[in-house]
């Protein structure tokens, strides 16, 4: 039987965006503010595509960066230039060039696409300076309808989200452990829940460096914050390579069976929940709060006929204590941000 559910956030999402063209449309249509029809515009373009408080002030920003650069240019031309089409023109060429040479590419793209676009509207408008005037006019206002809403009505934080991958990413190491050290799973099994645990990830870190960038405006108050946990994804990009390998291209059902080999796996699941206990601020457990890398023993017996497979058994195991070991050491920084702000995580 398929159950139909209905996605909180995106419930959330799309009300705040219509309350927010709703409110603007009867401000500007109670003040009879002329060309309106932007401040829709911008708030779809500024809303739409970012759900969190840092998305949508940083991709405002940028908005009103472009538009604040082309209108001064702009005005400036056409007032001491007495509106003249052709010098409007010879203007507008290196208005177009700057914009492309200095924002092309990068994380400022979007100021110089609505720098060219207001640079152009303004420009060559036909001697209907005021339309062009008014645009501008109306941007502002959708810039700061847009980021009042999503301040102050149900506001989420891409801080919140790049805790919750980390999260995401820890919680399902362990249930990847989980499966393959039970034995009623075959390897096979194993290997295809890996799969979907690769497609996981792989969006992961998609979704992780986005959420970096928009949280960068929301920690101002925990500047620690960003770095640890930009340092804390090359741990988690080192353990799923270890993974992948172990996993999917190394691991034997002799390898799987072996007793060190469930001793030392045993030992990183326990360390990942710890991990795990520590981002959602609960009782570390019993192993306490510093995970502890397992020393190699001096004889190590792998029952395989495989010595090449033995030794990289040993060093990819070990090398997962380590990134285990490393990694507690950014979330111990990491969850420093619980004091600064008041967070509430939801497992994705």
């Amino acid at each position: 039987m398929v159950t139909v559910g209905i996605d909180q956030q995106k419930t959330v999402r799309t009300l705040r965006l219509s309350l927010t063209c709703i409110f603007l449309f009867l401000i500007t249509w109670y003040y009879q503010v002329p060309e309106s029809a932007w401040t829709l515009v911008t708030i779809w373009f500024v809303m739409y595509e970012y759900s969190t408080v840092g998305g949508v002030l940083t991709k405002s920003f940028l908005r009103f960066a472009g538009t604040a650069l082309s209108a001064i240019y702009g005005m400036i031309v056409v007032y001491f230039c007495a509106n003249n089409p052709l010098i409007n023109i010879m203007a507008l060429v290196p208005g177009l060039f700057l914009y492309a040479y200095f924002f092309m590419g990068g994380d400022k793209t979007y100021i110089g696409t609505i720098g060219a676009v207001t640079l152009t509207i303004v420009l060559l408008n036909y001697n209907d300076i005021d339309t062009a005037v008014l645009r501008v006019f109306n941007v502002i206002i959708g810039v700061i309808g847009s980021m009042f809403m999503i301040r102050f009505f149900y506001p989420q934080y891409a801080r919140d989200k790049v805790l919750e991958i980390q999260l995401n990413f820890i919680t399902q190491l362990a249930n990847l452990l989980e499966i393959y050290l039970n034995p009623t799973q075959s390897l096979t099994a194993v290997r295809t829940k890996y799969l979907d645990y690769e497609r996981m990830m792989l969006d992961g870190f998609t979704l992780y460096n986005r959420y970096i960038g928009e949280a960068k405006i929301e920690t101002k108050k925990a500047p620690f914050f960003i770095p640890h946990s930009i340092a804390a994804m090359q741990h988690f990009r080192r353990l799923f390579r270890l993974f992948s390998v172990f996993i999917y291209y190394l691991s034997t059902e002799e390898i799987r069976s072996d007793p060190w080999v469930c001793d030392q796996l045993s030992k990183l699941m326990s360390n990942l929940q710890s991990l795990r206990r520590k981002l959602l601020q609960q009782d570390a457990g019993p192993i306490g709060g510093d995970v502890e890398v397992a020393e190699p023993e001096e004889e190590i017996v792998i029952e395989t006929p495989n010595i090449e497979n033995k030794i990289a058994t040993e060093a990819i195991v070990n090398n997962m204590q380590k990134e285990i070991a490393l990694l507690d050491t950014e979330i111990k920084e990491i969850i420093l941000i619980y004091d600064v702000y008041d967070i509430s995580l939801n497992e994705m």
